[in-house]
């Protein structure tokens, strides 16, 4: 008998574990729409894709990438 009770106490910690995958599935489904929705939206530029992010847009060294230095010029001789 003792084999039938181990049985039984699997397929109910089976049966919590499925519903509780199913829960979490939900919640991500929720948190994944909720930040889909919020990258459209201009009250939350940190989560706005960089270039629509950035005020002006970016500058062509930002672009391009030749500002190495971060000073703000295309990296000429600064000699």
């Amino acid at each position: 008998m003792e084999h039938d009770e181990k049985a039984d106490e699997l397929e109910q910690q089976a049966d919590r574990l499925e519903s509780q995958s199913g829960e979490v599935q939900d919640d991500i489904d929720r948190v994944r729409s909720d930040f889909e929705g919020k990258l459209g939206d201009t009250q939350a530029p940190g989560l706005q894709e960089e270039e629509a992010a950035a005020p002006g847009g970016l500058g062509a060294s930002e672009e391009d990438g030749d500002d190495k230095d971060g000073d703000g010029d295309a990296d000429e001789d600064d000699g």
